[in-house]
């Protein structure tokens, strides 16, 4: 009776181990970031912005993976007194599990951390500008399209991204797409 469970147990730990190895140690992801803020106003309008997101995941296993995700989005609009721009960055890290096939990997993730926020304002000859740091947590997830054992293509990746600026909640979107490196 021993021995057939510890040849149940050794079939599993193996099993485990071989379905691991399907899943890259790290990926790396580089590509576009299309940002739709909330100004958590309504005096003021919600703007959309383009940017750059890049993001690290170590997996653990075929299943599982922490992710640092970084991004930035700019945005300016110039008004009859002047002109306004934006910046937003955020610094976001959690888990990620993904469910990886021949083709396609879906995956989910929920992110924590912050985002530092910069405005100014340039009205006649005077400017301004003002900065702010606020707790930010994204949950989404995505697609990604293998292209090779190295190589995929991430199809798209959406996000709710909630940040509180000023202690106000703000309900931003996330589109992203690019490049994944496998390794």
């Amino acid at each position: 009776m021993r021995k057939v469970a510890f040849l149940i147990i050794a079939g599993l730990v193996l099993s485990a181990t071989c379905l691991a190895a399907d899943a890259p140690k790290m990926e790396i992801f580089g590509g576009y970031a299309l940002f739709r803020a909330d100004s958590g106003l309504t005096t003021m309008p919600n703007q959309t912005s383009n940017g750059w997101e890049a993001s690290v995941t170590g997996n653990v296993n075929r299943f599982l993976g922490f992710t640092a995700d970084f991004n930035g989005d700019y945005t300016s609009a110039s008004t009859a007194g002047g002109n306004v721009t934006g910046h937003i960055h955020n610094f976001l890290f959690g888990p990620t599990v993904s469910y990886r096939t021949r083709r396609l990997t879906p995956f989910v993730h929920a992110l924590f951390g912050v985002s530092h926020l910069t405005g100014s304002t340039e009205l006649a000859s005077t400017t301004s500008s003002s900065s702010d740091n606020a707790f930010a947590m994204a949950l989404g997830g995505g697609f990604d399209v293998r292209i090779n054992r190295l190589l995929a293509f991430r199809l798209a990746q959406l996000d709710y991204l909630r940040t509180q600026f000023s202690s106000t909640s703000q309900d931003n979107f996330r589109y992203s797409t690019g490049i994944v490196l496998k390794f």
